[in-house]
């Protein structure tokens, strides 16, 4: 029974600081990435995209509507006009769903692509028919973009790196 109750307060100790059950979500939703995706959501609700990052989930977790992030079940309608209905594969899956924004070709096609059993990627152009279609009106990115279709909003410092959202 002594047994019990050390690994038991034992548990508790390593966990109390750092489990959401205890401290709660303020380390997501308090950062200056959450406070300014909040900011910019509550005047205009747009969909939103991350491109390459680990903030996939962030515009979801503030309330935003966001195509990047995890899917726990297949979305078809929201795939299928990319690649006219093939390579249903790609998309037919939970999955986390990245964006790549195509900075050299203005006019290339959205796509596809499968690097990993539970990663989907989609590659577009900044200003692609697939962007306007859907609604796309916020990007954060961790590399500046320069293209005449976007306007800078803001750029959120961190010591070892910057979000910019347009």
């Amino acid at each position: 029974v002594l047994a019990i109750f050390g690994l038991l307060a034992f548990s508790l100790l390593i966990t109390v600081r750092i489990n959401p059950l205890y401290k709660g979500t303020s380390v997501i939703t308090s950062t200056p990435i959450s406070e300014a995706i909040k900011s910019i959501n509550n005047k205009d609700s747009g969909k939103w995209i991350v491109e390459e990052s680990y903030l996939e989930n962030f515009p979801i977790l503030n309330g935003a509507t966001s195509l990047s992030g995890v899917y726990t079940y297949p979305q078809p309608s929201l795939w299928n006009s990319i690649n006219n209905n093939k390579d249903v594969y790609i998309y037919n899956r939970y999955a986390h769903v990245n964006f790549v924004l195509n900075r050299t070709d203005p006019d290339a096609p959205t796509q596809l692509i499968l690097p990993t059993a539970d990663h989907f990627g989609v590659i577009t152009p900044t200003c692609s028919l697939y962007m306007q279609r859907e609604n796309v009106r916020y990007i954060i990115t961790p590399v500046a973009l320069k293209n005449s279709c976007v306007m800078h909003l803001l750029t959120v410092h961190y010591p070892e790196i910057n979000f910019y959202i347009y």
